[in-house]
C-alpha cells in the first residue's frame, strides 16, 4: 500500500516564508500564492518568533 506523503518543505523555502510575514505579509494570502497551508506559515512564524496577523 502506498501513502500520499509529501516531502517537508525546503529550509530556505520556509526561511523566505518567514521573511515576508515579518515585512508584513499575511500568512494566508502567502498560502494562496505559494501552494502551503498557511497554518504552516503560522508555525514556522511561531517557531522563529515572529509576530504573524490572521
Amino acid at each position: 500500500m502506498t501513502q500520499n506523503y509529501k516531502p517537508a518543505y525546503p529550509a530556505e523555502f520556509r526561511q523566505q516564508m518567514v521573511e515576508l510575514v515579518a515585512l508584513g505579509k499575511c500568512p494566508k494570502q502567502l498560502s494562496k500564492e505559494f501552494g502551503c497551508h498557511y497554518t504552516s506559515i503560522q508555525s514556522w512564524c511561531r517557531t522563529a518568533g515572529v509576530p504573524y496577523g490572521s
